[in-house]
């Protein structure tokens, strides 16, 4: 309608009452717009009011929401705290049923290990009762053997007591008929103006062979007696015994120009007469079997081996001897050279040997032919 009053307006010259009409249309149009517009601006409000109530309960909706989010994670956090604790709860719970069943392998194999300690105990107990009736049966056989051994003792003792009595007895009795024989032997000698040079080179055989046949049972006597003499244990300074023994030799070897060598010797425990007939016979010996030697070197000295023993040495550069033939120089009537090269009677080293063991040591001997020889005695350092 409004348009229409518009157009008309616009269309030329109207009378007053089509205008006055017109214009009371467009009020009337503008009445019912307004009215129209009030509507909608009342309806707007109560939409805007509806809004406003709806964003009111939006936001307590929103507000709502946020607060169920928030207990929700919280919820959420709790929950993954169960959750973790439970977790843990079930590791502990593994851990700990894994340890209870190493805890019962643990004693299974101890159970298995006491038993098999007990079988070895108990083949331990069987195995000590065994050789406790072998010790008792091995006892019986020592205490028969020591019997025997005592027996066997007590009969050697027997037999060399006899034995000595003998050899003195008959070395004591074979000296009459030598002086006999080296007495007729020096009539002889005097009164043999016709013998010509062969017989007196018979009566000068006869006359050494009762020398040394003398000498032989001298050193046999001597020998003898060195298994029966008592000895008597004393501190022995063994330097004065090698001492006094080498200038005993001075007048027999001052032409010789021997060179020695001797160490400090050690103070023993000894019998001193015994010791010296010891150290006689090995000095002896060094100047005998040097004596074809234009640079004799006679060494004496000591030391200690590995069982704290004392061990003395005299070592020359003399003859030597076959070293293959060592165990039988300590023999009684053992030599390793003729009387043609040089003398003597085989009883001197069995002599030392007897000493020695006398006094619990040892004896033996080193050397080799042409590059002399070293004859060695050990003796306990207490």
């Amino acid at each position: 309608m409004r348009g229409e009053s518009r157009k008309a307006m616009d269309d030329g010259p109207v009378d007053v009452q089509s205008y006055v009409r017109a214009i009371l249309n467009i009020l009337d149009d503008s009445a019912g717009e307004k009215t129209r517009l009030g509507d909608t601006q009342r309806a707007i409000l109560n939409i805007l009011e509806d809004s406003a109530g709806e964003k009111t309960r939006l936001e307590a909706t929103q507000r709502a929401v946020l607060n169920i989010l928030d207990d929700s994670a919280e919820e959420k956090t709790r929950l993954g705290d169960t959750q973790r604790a439970i977790l843990n709860i079930l590791e502990d719970s593994a851990g700990e049923k894994t340890r209870l069943e190493a805890t019962q392998r643990a004693v299974l194999n101890i159970l298995d290990d006491s038993a098999e300690e007990k079988a070895r105990l108990d083949d331990t107990q069987r195995a000590v009762l065994n050789i406790l009736d072998d010790f008792d049966i091995e006892k019986k056989k020592v205490e028969q053997v020591n019997v025997e051994l005592r027996n066997a003792n007590a009969v050697a003792q027997t037999a060399n007591r006899e034995l000595e009595a003998f050899s003195y007895s008959v070395s004591h009795d074979l000296r009459a008929p030598l002086r006999h024989i080296t007495g007729y032997v020096e009539l002889l000698q005097k009164h043999a103006v016709t013998l010509d040079e062969k017989g007196m080179r018979f009566l000068n055989v006869i006359s050494n062979a009762a020398k040394t046949m003398g000498l032989l049972i001298d050193d046999l006597l001597s020998f003898s007696r060195m298994g029966r003499v008592e000895m008597m244990q004393k501190k022995v300074n063994l330097n004065e015994i090698v001492s006094d023994i080498v200038r005993s030799f001075e007048n027999e070897t001052k032409q010789r120009n021997i060179q020695w060598n001797i160490e400090q010797l050690p103070i023993i425990s000894c019998d001193r007469n015994l010791l010296r007939v010891v150290f006689v016979n090995l000095i002896s010996n060094a100047v005998k079997y040097t004596r074809n030697q234009p640079s004799p070197v006679i060494e004496i000295g000591s030391g200690k081996n590995q069982t704290h023993e004392i061990e003395v040495f005299v070592k020359d550069n003399g003859a030597g001897f076959n070293p293959k033939y060592t165990n039988k120089l300590f023999g009684v009537f053992q030599r390793l050279h003729t009387d043609a090269e040089f003398e003597g009677t085989g009883i001197g080293l069995a002599t030392v040997r007897r000493i020695i063991q006398r006094h619990n040591g040892r004896t033996w001997a080193e050397g080799e032919v042409g590059k002399g020889a070293t004859f060695y005695f050990s003796l306990p350092a207490s």
